[in-house]
């Protein structure tokens, strides 16, 4: 797959925002901005992450977080995923997050917890 993909320039001209595109169709991507949380005003925040399930465990989504964040100035990354979803804590805690303390509750039915992960600047 790495051979064949091409890098593109971001999706979304603003940001950390990596594409991965493959035949002409968008096979991953990563949105990132600078952090939306005023505890954390030095740190980039990886918003969003999507890779075609079919091409997950393949260090696509490593490596489109790794580009995203390495576009960014900041001496901090920082994301915020469901305290639930175990396949994407293991994966964020793979590539060096650690749990930070902070939590949000939603207001919705089941009122699901998102947790903040944070690591510091690679290299």
């Amino acid at each position: 797959v790495r051979a064949c993909a091409q890098w593109r320039v971001p999706l979304v001209p603003q940001g950390g925002n990596t594409g991965l595109v493959l035949g002409g169709i968008v096979i991953g991507f990563a949105v990132l901005l600078p952090s939306r949380d005023d505890d954390v005003p030095d740190a980039a925040e990886l918003l969003g992450l999507y890779i075609d399930p079919v091409l997950r465990s393949t260090g696509i989504g490593g490596a489109l977080i790794d580009a995203g964040f390495a576009r960014m100035p900041h001496p901090v990354h920082t994301l915020w995923t469901l305290e639930g979803n175990a396949p994407a804590r293991r994966f964020y805690e793979h590539r060096g997050f650690v749990t930070d303390g902070a939590a949000k509750v939603f207001d919705v039915p089941g009122q699901p917890v998102e947790i903040r992960y944070r690591r510091s600047r690679l290299g």
